[in-house]
């Protein structure tokens, strides 16, 4: 008889689920760096325009104007994008210049922070599994070495 046996169909089978294992996690892995790789440029992006008001008004703004961008909306945040294209403009009202990073790195209230004393912007991310998660994943977007969760000042 011409027919398999039922160990020839296991290991055909045992096969088909490694290499969909492999591709799909290649493919989320992907997915996950473009998100990544958008997020940065939407920073670069923002950042430049911020830089662009300074050099023209010489000073910074006092909060940034979504009609800097194309169809007059600040870009959205791409590791958050259900998020609206809002900016917490230095939320804590500490009125601290020298803080460079946001108390609340993550996408709980706002897609992005903005301090108009210092010209600082970050890109905020949503919470990963672990604090060091989010820590890399925040550090990763915005470009930063923040060392910690809770730290707020300039990152040489």
């Amino acid at each position: 008889m011409g027919g398999f046996t039922l160990i020839e169909l296991l290991v055909v089978a045992v096969l088909l689920a490694i290499f969909a294992a492999v591709s799909v996690s290649t493919v989320q892995g992907a997915d996950e760096q473009s998100q990544l790789a958008a997020a940065q440029q939407t920073v670069r992006v923002i950042a430049g325009q911020i830089d662009v008001y300074r050099q023209v008004h010489g000073e910074w703004p006092a909060n940034i104007d979504p009609l800097w961008f194309s169809n007059y909306k600040l870009p959205l945040n791409p590791l958050q994008p259900d998020h609206a294209h809002t900016v917490a403009d230095d939320v804590d009202g500490s009125g601290n210049d020298r803080k460079w990073h946001p108390q609340n790195k993550t996408t709980e209230s706002f897609p992005f922070w903005y301090n108009p004393l210092n010209g600082a912007f970050r890109i905020r991310v949503p919470r990963q599994a672990t604090d060091a998660g989010t820590l890399e994943l925040y550090n990763a977007a915005n470009g930063s070495h923040v060392p910690s969760l809770a730290y707020t000042g300039l990152v040489p």
